[in-house]
């Protein structure tokens, strides 16, 4: 009998854990699991951050250096035609030729250089060896057209021809808020009084920037300048 009361008093010994003691656990365990959380979450946040800046930017990088490449190989003359105009006087445009929103040709005086003023262009179009690359801003993008020609063609509105295929330079990811060119044009030999000159501005953001919250997007602003100074 002894030994068998001494064996249930050492089952009775064995203590439990109380219903406070268990409260106290998990709320500590909670306290855990939300710092975790929030650790977690930051270090994701983080990377996703990273990651949108980097494709703005790369995207931004491509286009400007695409757009950098054109110009630079802009050493071309060009020509003007209007159908049924036998001449105008865009007869010899050397480099770059802007346009307004309305593809309407713009030729920038010379103090818009010289004083710094606010004279900025919707498009360009760059003359090449016998080939054009055209640049304009629509909507929230860049669009783009090269012709193996060096003949821009107006259509009967004296409107940049509607015949020429763009497409997009800025990828689905991107979008574009801001898109200015401006320079020093050359539209006949007689006129010149600087070499040609065009610069740009572009805003590059995340697709869909203003709906998104911060850490979900980016925005970057890049500019580059091309003078030109040999043609052939």
């Amino acid at each position: 009998m002894t030994n068998q009361n001494l064996k249930i008093g050492k089952r009775k010994s064995k203590k439990a854990f109380t219903l406070i003691e268990i409260l106290i656990s998990l709320t500590i365990f909670s306290f855990a699991m939300v710092i975790a959380a929030g650790i977690f979450s930051g270090v994701i946040g983080n990377q996703s951050f990273a990651a949108v800046n980097s494709t703005v930017n790369d995207e931004g990088q491509r286009i400007i250096r695409q757009f950098s490449d054109d110009a630079v190989a802009a050493t071309g003359v060009g020509v003007v035609q209007q159908p049924g105009v036998a001449t105008n006087q865009y007869s010899s445009v050397k480099g770059f030729l802007f346009f307004d929103p309305n593809s309407n040709i713009i030729d920038f005086p010379a103090s818009c250089f010289s004083t710094g003023g606010n004279c900025t262009a919707a498009g360009v179009v760059m003359f090449g060896k016998n080939n054009l690359k055209i640049y304009r801003f629509s909507g929230k993008g860049i669009i783009y057209a090269s012709d193996s020609s060096d003949t821009l063609w107006l259509d009967s509105f004296n409107h940049i021809s509607q015949d020429y295929i763009f497409s997009q330079l800025n990828s689905a990811k991107t979008e574009i808020s801001q898109l200015e060119f401006s320079g020093a044009d050359c539209y006949n030999q007689n006129s010149c009084q600087i070499s040609p000159i065009v610069n740009v501005l572009i805003t590059i953001q995340t697709k869909g920037y203003d709906l998104k919250f911060s850490d979900r997007r980016a925005k970057f602003q890049l500019k580059t300048r091309v003078a030109l100074r040999n043609y052939q």
